[in-house]
């Protein structure tokens, strides 16, 4: 295990790392968790109650901003399309 500072996109030549492991449960440590995986690789948060998870549903016309939206971590857990 490896601890990151300045995130897992500086080490990996802006790639990202495949697994973040996130155990303090602070905003700014679940963003940079976030940010440092790759697209498709896991941000693990340990301690995350549902109370605290927030999604976003949006028809399925609106899916493909949604996408947008996940990639560019604006949305901060996940969205769900209506289909």
């Amino acid at each position: 295990m490896e601890i990151v500072h300045g995130g897992g996109k500086n080490i990996t030549g802006g790639y990202g790392v495949d697994v973040a492991v996130e155990a303090l449960w602070r905003p700014q440590t679940f963003l940079q968790c976030v940010q440092s995986v790759r697209n498709g690789g896991k941000a693990v948060m340990i301690g995350l109650t549902l109370s605290g998870l927030r999604w976003r549903t949006c028809k399925y016309e609106e899916a493909p901003q949604a996408y947008k939206d996940l990639d560019q971590v604006t949305i901060a857990g996940y969205a769900a399309v209506e289909i």
